[in-house]
């Protein structure tokens, strides 16, 4: 399901976009690591503070937590990233 489809069905589901919103920085975006050609970030070379920057400014997307944490970019993201010398990698 692509970060669109999800807004649609939550809204038709009555669920506001800030609750949407919420729910994931606790939990992640369940399901979006099973689409291929998905642009992944190393959390490593990025660094914890930019990290989370890149997270509220939705650069990136969180699947999971702590250590466990994916990362992947949206197409906005994938642009200003890279005015950041930030390189992405494409997931299987």
């Amino acid at each position: 399901m692509t970060p669109e489809q999800h807004k649609t069905l939550m809204k038709g589901m009555g669920v506001s976009e800030e609750e949407d919103k919420e729910w994931h920085k606790t939990h992640g975006m369940p399901g979006i690591s099973n689409q291929p050609g998905r642009k992944t970030a190393n959390p490593f070379a990025i660094g914890g503070g930019f990290l989370d920057y890149c997270v509220k400014q939705e650069w990136l997307i969180r699947e999971g937590k702590g250590r466990n944490a994916t990362y992947f970019a949206t197409k906005e993201g994938e642009e200003e990233l890279k005015k950041f010398g930030i390189e992405l990698s494409i997931s299987d």
